[in-house]
């Protein structure tokens, strides 16, 4: 196949070169990938397009030249302003750009060799996370093309399944997904029933398959339940702080609070702490 022998390719280009060359590579990757994933964030709330038009100032809409749209350095050298109306640029953008940078290469040193499959999974659950804070809902375009991408690369990467052939990867990774979305959408259904309310978003759902259809059932059971305790922890943390440091208290009993952004990091952390966290 020729997508196989392209990746045989980068493994024997990449993995030649000095580590810290390859790290090196991996950062710059990673910001570049931050840039567009703050263009993700911005736009799929929207309804628009993430490709075209390309780049523009967010005050003017005038377009943004190439040498201008270089990560990190452009916002350090345009002094966090943009070029053509001198209006601020949120520094969201500049830390976007560092995080998923510092992130790639931590990725890459943790994993060199499931790098591919592990940014892009973050990458998604990245883009899950602010969208979901944002509008409390999770895109199709991240849950089921990432549901799509899992299975992909489970046929490149069989070992994210625990399986060694690419066959046996790919239905695997196939079966979990499934799984992992039908077992939990009978379960919020039958909570459902029950309270006579809304428990969880379809987007959970989804995102929870395209987990699954990465990194496997474990990952799943466990993005799931330690998600849920992260939430639990912070819902108590939030009734505590109101009443004892907010002088204006808000009513929290009523407020929805999104789950994606707490899949998306009990996710990270079974990324990097497989074993520990499954011992928990």
């Amino acid at each position: 196949m020729l997508v196989h022998r392209v990746y045989l390719c980068y493994n024997e280009a990449m993995f030649d070169l000095p580590l810290a060359v390859q790290c090196f590579i991996a950062v710059v990757f990673g910001c570049c990938m931050g840039s567009f994933l703050c263009v993700c964030v911005e736009r799929l709330p929207q309804g628009l397009s993430v490709i075209s038009p390309g780049s523009r100032c967010l005050h003017c809409g005038k377009a943004i030249p190439w040498y201008l749209n270089i990560p990190i350095i452009s916002w350090l050298f345009l002094r966090g302003k943009s070029w053509c109306c001198k209006k601020s640029i949120p520094i969201t953008y500049f830390l976007s750009e560092l995080i998923v940078g510092l992130m790639a290469g931590l990725l890459y040193m943790h994993s060199p060799k499931l790098f591919i499959p592990y940014f892009m999974l973050f990458c998604l659950l990245w883009v899950a996370f602010f969208i979901d804070l944002k509008i409390m809902i999770i895109p199709d375009e991240i849950s089921l093309l990432g549901i799509v991408f899992g299975v992909l690369l489970s046929c490149f990467f069989p070992e994210l399944q625990g399986k060694r052939e690419p066959f046996y990867g790919l239905i695997r990774s196939v079966e979990v997904a499934c799984l992992s979305m039908g077992g939990l959408f009978l379960f919020i259904s039958i909570v459902e029933f029950f309270l006579k309310k809304e428990a969880m978003g379809l987007g959970d759902v989804k995102l929870l398959g395209c987990i699954g259809a990465f990194l496997g059932g474990e990952a799943c059971l466990f993005s799931l339940f330690f998600g849920a305790i992260l939430g639990t922890v912070c819902v108590l943390f939030g009734y505590v702080f109101q009443k004892f440091c907010l002088k204006r208290r808000v009513k929290l009993r009523n407020k929805r609070i999104p789950f994606g952004p707490f899949l998306a990091l009990s996710t990270l952390l079974y990324l990097f702490f497989p074993q520990l966290m499954l011992k928990l």
